[in-house]
């Protein structure tokens, strides 16, 4: 068996890697880290955020002319955005040309959500959101929004299933006191699509309740 220690160390604009582990390139390629990076920029995906994060954890994997397999554990997320303090965790598995995603937590502030799911020849994503002061990730907007999302089925065609409430909502001049979503969208063209209002005001136009449907 070939092995070597593996230190790591790589600083630069997008953010700071370091870590340690093992490596083998025979009788396989292998690897098997401990990491940390911080310093990495959100405003890098949009620039209406600001702020730092860092990560904690672990990757090993398997190396082969078919497909790589890998282990990603995420064991601290770290740092603020927008000032507000972000944490988290989660598993991440690579596979026979499958991602998965288990036991993934994110939290920004007052705001969570749970993920698991998989992406491959088929989707399956499930998400439980809990976003209870909204002004935390969109400055512009205020309320709680509360429900779950989920995905399955076929990669291009997959099902969708949407249940969410949200509670005294705004954004720029729209407010909503109350809000239901309710979508299921199947194969072939089959579904519904059910959006409730109550006590709903655009600009200078108030309405007392409003309900859109589709199917």
């Amino acid at each position: 068996v070939q092995t070597c220690a593996l230190p790591i160390c790589v600083i630069n604009e997008i953010a700071d890697l370091s870590g340690s582990g093992n490596g083998s390139w025979a009788p396989a390629q292998t690897f098997d880290l401990d990491f940390a990076l911080s310093g990495v920029d959100p405003s890098r995906i949009s620039p209406a955020v600001s702020g730092t994060l860092e990560f904690d954890g672990h990757v090993d994997g398997l190396v082969t002319e078919q497909a790589p397999k890998i282990d990603l554990r995420i064991d601290r997320i770290g740092g603020n955005i927008n000032g507000y303090p972000a944490g988290g965790d989660a598993i991440v598995t690579y596979a026979g040309n499958t991602l998965a995603v288990t036991e993934a937590r994110v939290q920004l502030g007052s705001n969570s959500a749970e993920f698991n799911g998989s992406l491959g020849e088929t989707i399956s994503l499930d998400a439980d959101l809990d976003l209870v002061v909204l002004g935390e990730l969109m400055p512009q907007a205020s309320g709680a929004l509360r429900g779950n999302v989920a995905l399955s089925g076929s990669r291009n065609r997959p099902e969708a299933r949407i249940d969410l409430t949200g509670a005294a909502l705004r954004w720029k001049d729209y407010s909503a006191n109350q809000v239901s979503v309710d979508v299921n969208v199947l194969q072939e063209d089959r579904g519904f699509a059910e959006l409730t209002l109550q006590q709903v005001s655009v600009g200078k136009v108030s309405l007392d309740a409003a309900k859109i449907s589709a199917s």
